[in-house]
């Protein structure tokens, strides 16, 4: 159930700037997701120095550290995507010591969280989204269905966000939804 504290404009600044926590611990609190946070942080007018936009700190976190994106989010206090953005932002390439990791985690140009396993001959690209439906119903659930995000927002992989669907029933669904762009690459 989500509390819907991040709503109150004084709450939400003495948690962030008083009580220093990030957008995921609140996030964490609220049962929300931290683009919400972020949304409600940006509306309030309530920031802080940002360190995931400083090309400085994201050069020597990525390249010179040999961090994954996912890392530095981490270490920074706020999503991939946002580190992701910042650094396409700053022309940062991604580091060959970080292309020649095994396991990566990334996100696809579509928008999805994916982790990629590299071995000799080729790279397995695997959605986060399908995952985690793996680890909520089973692989034989999963085998041959759409896993879709019922809010539409491709990287809240939250499980009550996520249902199975049937190739057929996803495009009847999109298609009674025009709003709402289809994915086939579920």
């Amino acid at each position: 159930m989500t509390d819907k504290k991040y709503r109150d404009k004084n709450w939400l600044r003495t948690e962030y700037l008083e009580k220093e926590k990030t957008m995921k611990e609140i996030s964490e609190m609220c049962g929300v997701c931290q683009a919400t946070i972020k949304k409600y942080l940006d509306r309030y007018d309530i920031s802080r120095f940002k360190p995931w936009e400083d090309k400085e700190t994201l050069e020597y976190l990525y390249n010179e550290k040999g961090l994954l994106q996912s890392e530095v989010a981490e270490r920074l206090g706020t999503s991939p995507t946002t580190v992701h953005e910042n650094m396409v932002r700053h022309r940062i390439e991604r580091s060959k010591q970080n292309r020649n990791r095994e396991l990566y985690f990334d996100i696809h140009r579509s928008g999805y969280f994916e982790w990629q396993f590299q071995d000799k001959q080729k790279t397995i690209h695997v959605r986060e989204h399908r995952l985690l439906a793996v680890a909520e119903f089973g692989f034989e659930a999963v085998k041959n269905k759409i896993v879709h995000h019922k809010n539409h927002m491709k990287m809240d992989n939250r499980r009550e966000n996520l249902e199975l669907m049937s190739r057929s029933d996803h495009m009847t669904y999109h298609n009674n939804h025009p709003g709402f762009k289809n994915d086939s690459e579920n």
